[in-house]
């Protein structure tokens, strides 16, 4: 009986443990749309895009993106793909990007599911990449995570794609 309540408590540690996608909070992102768009209503572009314009001539975007990071034992290839998996960490996170100029406004860290640079969820490195843009993203530095350096590299590169391809939807459709 010790041993079958023994291994219960087991499985209800390993089921909660166990990551899943999309857990993190959408009444959080949602929360946070209101703080940048007051009212407005973000219309979803497609299952992880929002835009919203404002009365003022405003345009807002929120992207969702999935990075792959490393583990004690070795990493995940970043361009390898964002599928959950048993084993595989990863980071979940937003941004949000100014819909005129392309710039980030503000990143922000929705699910972090590695065993190693969790400094990268920190405000203080997030904020290293508000104000980016397509053409400033290649030049721009960076602080390092001892320890987690392609995770970080990986995240950068991300975020670096993630601008370049709103550049371009953002020139096709001026």
């Amino acid at each position: 009986m010790k041993m079958l309540r023994s291994l219960s408590v087991l499985g209800i540690i390993a089921l909660l443990s166990f990551q899943h996608g999309d857990r993190y909070s959408l009444r959080a992102l949602q929360r946070w749309q209101s703080k940048i768009g007051g009212d407005a209503i973000w219309v979803k572009v497609d299952s992880a895009q929002w835009r919203c314009a404002l009365p003022n001539g405003e345009s807002h975007m929120m992207t969702i993106r999935r990075v792959n990071t490393c583990t004690f034992g070795g990493c995940i290839r970043p361009d390898a793909a964002a599928e959950a998996s048993a084993g595989q960490e990863y980071l979940v996170y937003a941004a949000h990007i100014d819909g005129k100029t392309g710039t980030v406004r503000e990143v922000r860290v929705l699910e972090y599911a590695s065993t190693y640079g969790y400094q990268m969820t920190a405000k203080w490195w997030l904020r290293q990449f508000e104000g980016w843009s397509a053409a400033s993203s290649k030049t721009q530095t960076i602080d390092g995570i001892s320890g987690a350096t392609v995770s970080v590299n990986a995240f950068v590169e991300d975020v670096h794609q993630l601008l370049l391809a709103q550049d371009i939807k953002r020139n096709t459709t001026e």
